[in-house]
């Protein structure tokens, strides 16, 4: 004769199937998280290699940003031809933004991390292509020590000039819904910038974002880490020298 189990017995059942998912959903949530993360840090060498390739027929240097947010020819429009895309015609050089119904989804999918839930959009255009990574922002000479990055406007650094490219930043991560493909509002970032999203709990990854480095190598990394000196002080955001974000020739 089969037992019949009580309303009681199949509560019980319930309620321990209901404690282990309790269990197992948060290891789920960290390992989807993680996969995300490690698909990130794909990403991100890859666009590395696409910057080397760029660097080879452009005298070893980093690719151009726009002159001015908001501007045009953005570090990533310079890198088609290299990252899977065509050549981008004058026209889409000149754009305000690329859309999705040009270039869909898959072609540009290096330039956004799995983790970036952002609502990309430009005005209300909602085919607007998102972007995840920002290269470090330089101005015309280094005195001005916030700003010691890569690339600005038509200057940007030679990777042959760098003199600790195993530790220094070439592309940060930078979640938001301004940061566009082919536009000029959030293609480069400085060390201040950063922190100040950061500080408004905007860095990815349970606040351990990924970098880029000039040697292609990334590593991930917290908002202070990325500050500390050479000597293991802690910089400011106004003076990055020696610093991952200083690609400076006379760093120390």
């Amino acid at each position: 004769m089969k037992k019949q189990f009580s309303l009681i017995e199949l509560l019980v059942v319930v309620a321990i199937i209901g404690i282990l998912a309790s269990l197992i959903l948060p290891t789920l949530g960290k390992a989807r998280e993680q996969s995300k993360k490690a698909l990130c840090k794909s990403n991100l060498k890859q666009l590395g290699l696409t910057m080397f390739m760029y660097a080879d027929d452009n005298n070893y240097k980093a690719p151009f940003t726009s002159r001015a947010w908001g501007g045009r020819q953005t570090y990533d429009d310079f890198l088609s031809g290299y990252d899977g895309r065509d050549t981008l015609t004058n026209a889409q050089l000149a754009a305000a933004m690329l859309s999705s119904n040009t270039f869909g989804e898959g072609s540009t999918e290096i330039y956004r991390c799995a983790s970036d839930d952002s609502k990309w959009k430009y005005g209300n255009n909602s085919t607007a292509l998102g972007r995840s990574y920002a290269i470090t922002e330089m101005r015309n000479n280094d005195n001005n020590k916030r700003f010691l990055g890569m690339s600005h406007g038509t200057i940007s650094r030679e990777f042959n000039e760098l003199n600790k490219s195993s530790n220094t930043i070439l592309l940060v991560e930078f979640h938001t819904a301004g940061n566009l493909l082919g536009n000029g509002w959030n293609d480069n970032k400085r060390a201040q910038t950063y922190n100040s999203n950061d500080a408004q709990g905007n860095t990815p990854h349970d606040s351990k974002a990924n970098f880029l480095m000039t040697d292609g190598h990334v590593e991930s990394l917290t908002a202070n880490q990325s500050l500390i000196k050479s000597d293991g002080s802690m910089a400011s955001t106004n003076n990055i020298s020696n610093t991952m974000w200083d690609a400076s020739p006379n760093r120390n």
